[in-house]
């Protein structure tokens, strides 16, 4: 019984989103307490590796984002010790954290995406950046989460502090057109889609603010959207679930363009588990309590190689 496995919840690391990881093992620890789940907590550091070949849990919980926790940093090390880990595998946590390689991917597989270009900024100078697509754009270093280092440029003057601010966060950078129409969030748990969340801030965007600090910001369930369009999106995420290796639960973002014609932006493997996440409202709506919903995720830890 998974109520007697010693568990590690791996929390923290050492990326720009930190502090989201320290609010979702909060919640998650609580749940544990809850549920009498034999836990220690670990923080995700350079030492990781040798913290966990000390302590030999039998399953790691993965409460981490960004780089070097959602890119398969974590996940490989877990898979060198043979521990159990929440959330997808290595290959498909490192595939979809990388949004350049994302889009690559899913564009070439017919799903519907903004229209994108991908820059390698390292060794260039900004003002020499070939820009291929109009204006409005949103600019995003490719390997980072939780909208950090984001922009929305509507005007040319608008485009090199864009680039400069998601150049502080990684030198891959994704540029694609910006969409207006809904944000919809569509999460999935042991292979069922849940009800998507519409999410309306209440100005701009849904960025880091409007996720983590602002109670003025609406979740809807079930979203304001005819059922053909939510059919739409459910075919849209089951064909990217089908494509890649994806573990037990995550969460796809789409932009619903003039409200009729749904787009995949992205693909998170380890989405939040605080209070204002999204998984956590679609699994309550659905009826699934947040211990339920820990205990489900817990459950489902597994190894890429799992023969070994």
């Amino acid at each position: 019984m998974v109520s007697k496995k010693k568990v590690a919840l791996i929390q923290g690391g050492l990326g720009a989103e930190r502090e989201v990881s320290l609010m979702s093992a909060a919640g998650v620890a609580k749940a544990f307490d809850k549920l009498g789940i034999s836990y220690t907590i670990v923080e995700s550091d350079a030492h990781l590796a040798n913290k966990l070949s000390d302590l030999r849990p039998d399953i790691a919980f993965l409460v981490v984002h960004g780089k070097y926790a959602e890119d398969g940093t974590v996940q490989g090390i877990c898979e060198y010790l043979k521990i159990p880990y929440t959330g997808s595998g290595l290959l498909a946590s490192a595939l979809c954290m990388d949004k350049c390689f994302f889009k690559d991917y899913i564009f070439q597989h017919g799903i519907p995406t903004p229209l994108y270009q991908n820059l390698n900024v390292e060794n260039k100078k900004l003002k020499e950046v070939e820009l291929n697509i109009p204006f409005p754009l949103v600019v995003k270093p490719s390997r980072e989460g939780s909208t950090l280092g984001i922009s929305i440029c509507k005007v040319q003057s608008e485009w090199i502090p864009a680039l400069k601010k998601a150049l502080k966060y990684d030198t891959k950078i994704l540029v694609e057109n910006y969409i207006t129409g809904m944000e919809l969030a569509y999460s999935f748990l042991e292979g069922k889609h849940l009800t998507p969340v519409e999410i309306v801030p209440k100005e701009g965007f849904y960025d880091y603010k409007s996720k983590y600090e602002s109670n003025e910001t609406q979740y809807i369930l079930p979203p304001r959207l005819g059922k053909d369009i939510i059919e739409q999106c459910d075919k849209i995420l089951h064909h990217v679930t089908s494509i890649l290796p994806i573990g037990s639960y995550g969460r796809a973002d789409f932009i619903i363009k003039n409200n009729i014609q749904p787009l995949l932006i992205e693909l998170n493997t380890l989405p939040g588990l605080t209070e204002h996440s999204l998984l956590p409202k679609s699994a309550k709506y659905d009826g699934i309590d947040f211990n339920t919903l820990i205990l489900k995720i817990l459950k489902g830890a597994n190894l890429d190689y799992s023969f070994t």
